[in-house]
This record gives C-alpha cells, sequence and structure tokens, in this order.
C-alpha cells in the first residue's frame, strides 16, 4: 500500500510541477502552419545506452523531417498527455 501511494505521489507532484509545464511550453510554442511530430517516451532515467537512443532518434528525425517540428514527451507523461494529444 506505501508502495502506491508513493508512486501516486511521485506522478503527480511528477506531473505538476515537471512535466506539465514544460509540455505546455512546447504546445504554446508550436506553429500550426508546420507539420509536428510527436516523439513519445523520451528516457528519464540514467541508463547511458537509452539516452543515447533517444537523442540519435532526435537526430533521425531533425535530417529525415528538417520541415517537422518535434514536441518531446517523456516517458512519465505519455498517459497523463494522451487527452492533451
Amino acid at each position: 500500500m506505501i508502495e502506491k501511494l508513493k508512486d501516486w505521489l511521485k506522478s503527480h507532484t511528477l506531473w505538476r510541477w515537471a512535466i506539465c509545464p514544460t509540455l505546455r511550453v512546447q504546445l504554446e510554442q508550436l506553429n500550426t502552419a508546420k507539420p509536428t511530430v510527436f516523439y513519445l517516451g523520451l528516457p528519464e532515467h540514467g541508463n547511458l545506452g537509452d539516452q543515447a537512443i533517444a537523442k540519435a532518434t532526435e537526430i533521425y528525425l531533425q535530417e529525415q523531417l528538417p520541415q517537422h517540428q518535434v514536441v518531446r514527451i517523456a516517458n512519465d507523461a505519455v498517459l497523463p498527455c494522451i487527452p492533451l494529444l
């Protein structure tokens, strides 16, 4: 029960104070005239391999879709963001 409470608090605190404002800023800065790519599930943990894959994917998206704007959504924010998207 304590673990569930800790997880709930972590997810809600993270959403209110870190993820939501960052995503809101990204969405407010979108140019509606340009196509958009939503890059979902960016890692937030310290595994350097996962971080490298995420960075390589961002570079790939920028090179292959230069006319698109990219909105980055962290892994912990994907489910709470579904209604916004």
